[in-house]
């Protein structure tokens, strides 16, 4: 399934009297609920929240990041400049801006660990934090002022540094990585913005094209049908007004083949497999959901009013892993009045909105979350950035959504085994008394949900299975085998 989450936002902007002229500093303090999820009757399995609860990490705790080959969260807290002077003053209320992890263990509250692994220069992460995180290469990039970081993720030392004053004259604002470039951000609210594409391999500007006015945050993206890559941007434009643009402009020569005004505050870009871009605008109170093939644009409206509007979206792919195929896409909106409306989108045109009136109110305002599958539920992980009387808020609030299995797949789990877990090369599988059986399909997912092997088996292969899975990375996986009407899942490694 696909779950695409909304959250709301506030938007400040602090002015400093510099000697020479105005400086503007953009902060967002992000209001949002944690997502719920809630389930008719209709699914042969229901869901349920089975576990909510907090776990204290970092001051001000502003973005996270899934990394499901080490099972691990990682968590980047801003920190607290007490007097807005950008000077460590600790007997004021200052705390350093930290990098946390957090490790889940099940559903349990007290089966956790966090630690803080490190600390940064003060004052040198601002909110929106949007680095660029790269798993498979075991790195993230992070936008600190005038230089960008790459940090191991195993080790959290520093990889690189681009000293961006000294190499190309400009701060960076937004990250996004593909094929050792990184794609730089560079937003101004007095002049023009730009994109940057930086070769890492060359140490260099491949790419700089003046576009938008407050350029606040771009995205690679592959055409669909030519696979030639392109850039997706989106400015602000004058902050209040019906001016925010959608640029697509190409990576080779900067050259803009799409542009379209397409609301109030724009605030969030998410390139979704190359088929959608999830554009989020706060002001206009909707999401733009953008068709990569044919430019097509389907509205999805918030129903909120004044600075309840949603400034964060993302859509999540797992497959028919828990709900039946036809129902695959999900939103979760939330808003500064603590209302989380749910429901799922039916995906044809236009793309409809169902909502589900169930609702979960918490404490604190979440400005970012992260979504892993764990055996038969899916943890949400929210950065609570500050609480409800906006005082800096330490903690990240982890909801398990969990199902319940019906009778039908409770026997399956006694019938069918499957060895050896963690597997090499291959994994067989063994179907025991099960009756008659007329039908039979395997999956095998990633932890993000994207479809790795499937195989339809005929009447000879049903009672003993070996499936090829040399070609898998090492990492976590989740095997889906259909027998007759029922389903079994279950999670299985890869080692080498």
């Amino acid at each position: 399934m696909h779950y695409l989450l909304t959250f709301s936002a506030s938007h400040c902007s602090i002015f400093y009297l510099l000697n020479y002229g105005v400086f503007m500093f953009q902060k967002y303090f992000f209001f949002a609920i944690s997502l719920f999820l809630s389930f008719t009757s209709a699914f042969s399995s229901d869901f349920y929240l089975a576990q909510s609860f907090s776990v204290q990490v970092g001051a001000e705790p502003a973005a996270i990041f899934y990394d499901s080959t080490a099972e691990t969260y990682h968590i980047f807290c801003i920190g607290v400049d007490k007097n807005f002077n950008a000077i460590y003053e600790p007997d004021s209320g200052d705390i350093m801006p930290s990098w946390w992890t957090l490790k889940i263990f099940t559903g349990n509250s007290n089966n956790y660990e966090a630690k803080k692994v490190r600390e940064f220069d003060f004052g040198s992460i601002l909110p929106p934090l949007r680095p660029a995180f790269v798993p498979r290469e075991r790195s993230i990039f992070i936008p600190q002022l005038s230089k960008i970081y790459q940090y191991n993720l195993d080790t959290y030392e520093i990889a690189k540094t681009i000293d961006l004053n000294n190499e190309v004259n400009y701060d960076a604002y937004a990250l996004d990585y593909q094929d050792s470039t990184l794609l730089i951000s560079q937003s101004s609210y007095f002049s023009q913005s730009s994109i940057v594409c930086y070769s890492l391999k060359e140490n260099k500007e491949i790419l700089n094209k003046e576009i938008g006015l407050n350029t606040i945050q771009s995205v690679f993206y592959n055409d669909p049908i030519s696979s030639n890559q392109y850039i997706a941007t989106i400015s602000v434009g004058p902050f209040g007004k019906d001016s925010s643009m959608l640029f697509l402009v190409s990576a080779d020569d900067g050259k803009i083949i799409y542009e379209k005004v397409i609301g109030n505050n724009v605030n969030y870009i998410q390139n979704f497999q190359n088929k959608y871009l999830v554009i989020t605008l706060m002001g206009s109170h909707k999401i733009l959901i953008h068709n990569l093939i044919d430019n097509h644009e389907y509205e999805i409206p918030t129903n909120t009013t004044g600075w309840n509007g949603p400034s964060i979206a993302k859509m999540f792919s797992y497959g028919s892993l828990f709900l039946p195929d036809d129902l695959q896409t999900w939103i979760g909106i939330g808003t500064y009045n603590s209302e989380n409306q749910i429901g799922y989108l039916t995906m044809n045109d236009p793309i409809e909105f169902n909502r589900i009136n169930d609702y979960l109110k918490i404490d604190g305002k979440i400005e970012d979350f992260a979504i892993s599958i764990k055996s038969t539920g899916v943890f949400i992980v929210s950065t609570q950035y500050l609480n409800e009387d906006y005082s800096p808020n330490d903690s990240v609030r982890v909801n398990f959504i969990d199902y319940s299995l019906d009778v039908n797949e409770s026997k399956l789990n006694e019938q069918i085994s499957f060895y050896p877990n963690p597997a090499y090369n291959h994994l067989f599988l063994n179907i025991n008394d099960i009756g008659i059986i007329s039908k039979t399909s395997i999956k095998i997912f990633d932890c993000l949900g994207n479809l790795l092997i499937y195989r339809e088996l005929d009447s000879n292969q049903f009672r003993e299975i070996d499936l090829d899975v040399h070609s898998l990375m090492v990492g976590n996986y989740y095997l889906q085998l259909q027998v007759n009407n029922n389903i079994y899942t279950k999670q299985f490694s890869i080692i080498r």
